[in-house]
């Protein structure tokens, strides 16, 4: 039972890499398991890594400094990969990856997994356009405020309670990074939102 549970994560693992830009839906397809396993063992995957990365760290530090000067790259890093694996019990496959992720900050440079640069890829290739996180009950609430009603005057509208549509307006200055009902609506306007 372990082995295959070890074997279906190894396998999640390779797929996710192949292709990181698929959804969780998709791989779970891919794997023929649910949606949920998939997001639990991909964060479990994701935290096994930062675990990797912390205890590599501590055992370099742990080895003498003419080691570190005396001993070639590679080597330095098969002992550091065969003492994570006495340590913890969990096996770790030296990838092309890793090595080039070592290797960079060894020389230095920044690195980030895979994972990190198609997060920050993601979010640079889509822009998010001002008001298109709004709700469609929040647009309402923006039209109304627009239109110059007061709280109560928009509640009794929309037939909600005063609190409700406080809570909103909380939500629309939060989403339009906005500090007043003037700026909401200025920008509402601006922006052509509602």
């Amino acid at each position: 039972m372990e082995e295959q549970w070890f074997v279906d994560r190894s396998k999640l693992r390779e797929v996710w890499l192949d292709h990181p830009e698929w959804s969780k839906s998709q791989l779970a397809e891919v794997m023929g398991r649910s949606k949920a396993w998939v997001k639990k063992t991909t964060e479990e995957l994701l935290q096994l890594t930062r675990g990797a990365l912390a205890e590599m760290r501590t055992l370099l530090l742990e080895l003498r400094p003419a080691a570190l000067t005396q001993t070639r790259l590679s080597d330095l890093i098969k002992q550091l990969c065969e003492a994570f694996i006495g340590r913890s019990r969990l096996p770790i496959r030296l990838t092309k990856e890793l090595g080039f992720a070592i290797r960079s900050a060894y020389e230095g440079r920044m690195t980030l997994s895979p994972e990190a640069t198609q997060v920050l890829a993601n979010s640079v290739a889509q822009p998010q356009i001002l008001g298109e996180q709004l709700t469609e009950r929040e647009r309402h609430v923006l039209k109304c405020m627009t239109d110059g009603l007061n709280n109560n005057e928009i509640a009794e509208a929309l037939v909600v309670s005063l609190g409700t549509v406080k809570f909103h307006i909380s939500n629309i200055f939060h989403k339009l990074g906005v500090d007043s009902r003037v700026e909401a609506v200025k920008l509402a306007i601006e922006q052509r939102m509602v």
